[in-house]
């Protein structure tokens, strides 16, 4: 199953392209504290500004995962330990936001080379659902205090659902055959088969039936066609959501089952396998390159945040972590 380069949240995207007005109480001493505004400039991919809003977001994501890392573990974050050599944990942390800041800003430079831009439609789509969210958690007011705990800010929230818009609009781009982002053919058999994509069908039996699932198995292979007797059986069973072209061990699927997946050759059928919830028969398909088109375009883009040109700011190299965690857990507090 296709996970997208931005992952962003609903409420993200749905909110911030209208909201307006001052900065929630929260966020104001977050600030204060970092010494930084939310819309200063901190860094630049390909000269497209990356905003301390922005920037922020991420580094508070990246610095909530380490700690509970390390928490689980029963230990706390030593911002200053070198993870490896000449590479401090603090700056390791920094680095990984910076990088995923980019892929943001890179999305934005791509709108711009190919014409993709926010129409009104989309404002007033955003417009909507921002205020139904801010209802939901009790109103705007206590809405942005929420998100404040996450390190972000009005600004960073417009951009990155106003970005989010942007790359759904690439996507479409890239399903448009003929337009600046259409794979030719030949490109998308070859990441295809580098990668190791499979295309598969698959029929689920409960635990408590193995019996079943054996003699599903011997109606299929006594078939002329066990690829076709599969899907029929599938659908006669009202099982949805495939076939389906999955990388094996991306974790759509159990362990077994995605061995299982890439053991198979076109045309072939698994035997009974055994999941942690019960049994499946599985079917390879023919290749079909054509499902990928998206997650290419996905790789380029990210090929293209990692090449950017990266120029960072003098209160970049002075953002403190550990300051920066601690002024987190301040306006956290109940």
């Amino acid at each position: 199953m296709r996970k997208p380069v931005l992952l962003v949240c609903a409420a993200l995207v749905c909110g911030f392209l209208s909201a307006c007005g001052a900065l929630a109480p929260a966020q104001e001493g977050l600030w204060e504290e970092l010494g930084l505004s939310p819309d200063q400039a901190v860094a630049s991919a390909d000269d497209r500004e990356i905003s301390a809003g922005l920037y922020l977001y991420w580094l508070t994501e990246i610095t909530d995962g380490i700690r509970a890392y390390y928490s689980a573990q029963g230990q706390e974050a030593d911002w200053s330990a070198e993870v490896e050599e000449g590479l401090t944990l603090e700056r390791y942390a920094k680095e990984r936001a910076l990088e995923s800041a980019a892929v943001y800003a890179t999305v934005e430079n791509w709108a711009q080379r190919y014409d993709c831009t926010l129409t009104e439609a989309d404002r007033a789509e955003a417009a909507q659902a921002w205020a139904e969210t801010a209802a939901e958690q009790g109103g705007e007011d206590a809405y942005l205090a929420a998100l404040a705990q996450k390190g972000l800010d009005e600004a960073g929230g417009r951009r990155m659902a106003e970005d989010h818009i942007l790359y759904q609009k690439l996507c479409a781009l890239a399903m448009e055959e003929g337009s600046g982002l259409w794979e030719e053919a030949a490109d998308l058999a070859e990441f295809y088969t580098q990668r190791g994509y499979v295309t598969v069908d698959l029929v689920e039996v409960p635990a408590d039936g193995a019996e079943e699932a054996a003699a599903l198995f011997g109606r299929i292979n006594e078939s002329t066609d066990p690829v076709a007797e599969l899907a029929a059986i599938r659908q006669e069973r009202g099982q949805s959501g495939w076939p389906r072209t999955l990388l094996p061990g991306d974790g759509s699927l159990p362990d077994a089952y995605a061995q299982a997946a890439a053991a198979l050759s076109p045309s072939q059928i698994s035997g009974v396998v055994e999941g942690p919830e019960g049994f499946a028969i599985l079917g390879r398909l023919e290749d079909d390159p054509e499902a990928v088109r998206l997650e290419l375009m996905d790789q380029r883009l990210l090929e293209s945040a990692r090449s950017a040109r990266m120029e960072v700011s003098q209160s970049y190299q002075e953002l403190d972590v550990e300051a920066l965690c601690a002024a987190l857990e301040e306006i956290r507090k109940p």
